[in-house]
């Protein structure tokens, strides 16, 4: 992983760490979008995850939706979502 800074729980817009790495590269193998995977997550990630979370573009129904939570105006990822993305995604993340 790049980024060696741990996020605080739960993540959101403006977290950094490599749990965000991790959201990131998830996002990109699994859910169809495209992210720079460095760690932080601004306004690209949160844009991607408004696209796969309202499935904007029309692919199949998102069924990775349940990692993360709409509140305030932007996403959120608690660590037992973080927790099952990773027991999900497995070694695909490394």
């Amino acid at each position: 992983l790049n980024n060696p800074a741990v996020a605080m729980m739960p993540m959101k817009k403006g977290s950094c760490g490599y749990q965000v790495e991790m959201m990131q590269r998830f996002m990109n193998r699994f859910c169809g979008q495209h992210v720079v995977e460095d760690g932080y997550w601004g306004a690209q990630t949160e844009r991607a995850l408004w696209s796969y979370y309202t499935n904007e573009n029309g692919y199949l129904p998102p069924v990775h939706n349940r990692f993360w939570a709409y509140q305030n105006n932007s996403f959120v990822m608690s660590a037992e979502s973080l927790r099952e993305m990773i027991e999900t995604a497995n070694q695909n993340l490394l």
